[in-house]
């Protein structure tokens, strides 16, 4: 089952052109993975708390990565054309069955209400830091090439 939300998002645009000017690719991902992570951390957190209890074993199976599973990928079907993902969920079958339930028992949804709560949060979190960890990342190069 697939949820599709639209966001409109402003102001990305100069972002992304500074994002350009600090040259490697490999250091555009790395920043961006910062601020994924700092994003994303209290979706993961609250997704946690929300779990229903079985001995740790579903919460400890929500994580966050840059990698799907091959079946989710295979749902998913996008590529990036730039940039990087990162996800927070659970590859857990035991996960996917308490989130939406089954004929025998009730959905016990623990993804979803987190990601109702923390995801607005998780975007004012990369609209308030990128910015700044751009200019940082880009001082920190511009001391390491003089």
């Amino acid at each position: 089952m697939r949820l599709a939300e639209t966001t409109k998002i402003e102001g990305f645009r100069e972002l992304d052109a500074a994002l350009a000017k600090l040259g490697k690719h490999t250091t555009e991902k790395a920043l961006l993975r910062r601020i994924a992570k700092k994003a994303l951390t209290p979706m993961l957190e609250r997704a946690k708390a929300l779990a229903p209890d079985d001995d740790g074993q579903l919460k400890d199976s929500i994580v966050m990565g840059s990698r799907l599973t091959r079946a989710a990928r295979a749902q998913d079907g996008k590529t990036p054309r730039a940039g990087i993902r990162t996800f927070v969920g659970t590859a857990s079958r035991y996960g996917f069955l308490q989130e939406y339930g089954r004929a025998d028992a009730p959905a016990q949804p623990f993804m979803r209400p987190a990601w109702d709560t923390q995801g607005p949060k998780a975007l004012e979190i990369v609209k308030r830091d990128l910015g700044d960890e751009i200019e940082k990342t880009a001082a920190r190069l511009a001391k390491r090439r003089t």
